[in-house]
């Protein structure tokens, strides 16, 4: 009697389909991996009166956990605040998993003749790095130089320009003598329409050069002609890939450039539903790396406000 061959096409058919199911599950497993191993967007936010961390640092390190902020800008007062003031400050904030850049920049800053300045400042942070403890050490570097508002912008626009990249190639430079410490910058919008030296556009080449740039896309509204996803949309295209990134700067300090370059006058309500809409928005862009809300200072004194209001209405 023959034997029964038409089994070993079932045993076939069977291995393939549990191949075909052990592969699904390695690549669902991978694509989990994959999420969940991706670090999370930048929420950043700056420090501009170094006294606060000395004076309620809690109040400060609470509110950055209440809005997922993961990274301050800390600016450096050589003067006033000691040192010991910042160790303990930047240690509380990497158990929270803050990050902490230290911030400096001025107009004057623009021109080669302040190069002294700028020089002197990334060496404290280098030498404060040195002296402390890995817990205690600043991340980065972050620089607000903005050149556009130097009074000799409007009549020596292409000088200023040019001496701003020389002093921005300091900074890198200086700043990546320790290779560990990140730096980055705050950028105009419009930087994408000015041509550095080699005929590349200076986002372009801050892009290429600098950890991630902080894009100063004040608007009162995220989508629609004129908001941030209109006026960032340039230099997120120009980033492409996802090695160049691009923060989003928003604003909610009163301006002297009128109510639609920050959220000063709407609620708090109002700016989340806009954060909302920007993270949701700028998924196509594989460059954006998340937001950061100018200052602070005003933005906690949003919240205060809008806590009083029922308080007042209440006793009234």
């Amino acid at each position: 009697m023959k034997p029964n061959r038409k089994r070993k096409p079932c045993k076939r058919v069977s291995r393939y389909l549990w191949g075909k199911l052990l592969l699904s599950v390695c690549t669902s497993v991978l694509m989990l991996w994959l999420l969940s191993s991706s670090p999370p967007s930048l929420k950043a936010t700056w420090i501009w009166n170094t006294a606060l961390i000395t004076e309620d640092p809690e109040r400060i390190l609470a509110f950055a956990d209440q809005q997922g902020v993961n990274r301050i800008y800390l600016h450096i007062d050589r003067k006033e605040v000691p040192r010991h003031a910042y160790q303990a400050f930047i240690s509380e904030a990497k158990a929270r998993k803050i990050q902490v850049d230290a911030l400096a920049g001025d107009p004057a800053w623009s021109l080669v003749s302040r190069q002294d300045s700028i020089a002197a400042f990334v060496e404290w942070v280098h030498a404060y790095n040195r002296s402390v403890s890995s817990e205690e050490r600043f991340t980065g570097i972050h620089v607000d130089i903005e050149p556009h508002v130097h009074p000799n912008w409007r009549q020596e626009q292409e000088k200023v320009k040019n001496e701003w990249l020389t002093n921005m190639e300091l900074v890198i430079r200086e700043t990546k003598k320790d290779p560990n410490l990140e730096v980055s910058a705050d950028i105009p919008f419009w930087t994408n329409q000015l041509t550095d030296r080699e005929s590349e556009s200076v986002s372009q080449w801050l892009l290429g050069a600098l950890d991630h740039v902080t894009l100063m896309a004040y608007r009162d509204h995220v989508e629609g002609r004129n908001g941030v996803l209109d006026i960032s949309s340039h230099i997120l295209a120009e980033a492409g890939h996802s090695r160049q990134k691009v923060v989003i700067g928003l604003n909610v300090l009163e301006s002297r450039e009128g109510g639609r370059t920050t959220f000063y006058e709407e609620d708090t309500g109002h700016l989340q539903q806009q954060l909302d809409i920007l993270e949701r928005r700028m998924k196509k862009y594989p460059a954006y790396a998340g937001f950061a809300i100018h200052d602070y200072e005003h933005w906690d004194a949003k919240f205060k406000r809008e806590q009083e209001k029922p308080a007042a209405r209440e006793k009234g």
